[in-house]
C-alpha cells in the first residue's frame, strides 16, 4: 500500500505478472487451488510462461495448497503471489 520508491524493487514483465492478486472467481482461498466436482477431490496447478502445469489432485486441501507452494518455489514466484 505504500508505493514509495524505498518500497518498491526492480522487476521483469514476467515478474510482475507473477505477483498478481487472487482471482475474485477463487473459491478455495488459496491461488491455482480447486474444487473439483467430477472427481471429488482438491487439484492444483500453475501457469508458467503461458504453459499450465498440472500439479496433480488431492483428498485435501492442505495437500493441494502445500503442492502449490512447493511450485511457486521452483518456479521463482515472489512470497506474496496470490495473497
Amino acid at each position: 500500500l505504500n508505493n514509495r520508491f524505498s518500497n518498491l524493487r526492480e522487476v521483469t514483465h514476467l515478474e510482475n505478472g507473477r505477483n498478481q492478486a487472487r482471482s475474485k472467481l477463487n473459491t478455495s482461498g488459496f491461488t491455482g487451488v480447486g474444487w473439483s466436482k467430477r472427481y471429488n477431490n482438491w487439484h492444483a496447478r500453475i501457469k508458467v510462461h503461458g504453459k499450465r502445469i498440472n500439479l496433480g489432485s488431492h483428498g485435501s486441501l492442505i495437500d493441494a495448497v502445500a503442492a502449490r507452494i512447493r511450485a511457486n518455489r521452483k518456479y521463482g514466484f515472489h512470497e506474496n503471489h496470490g495473497a
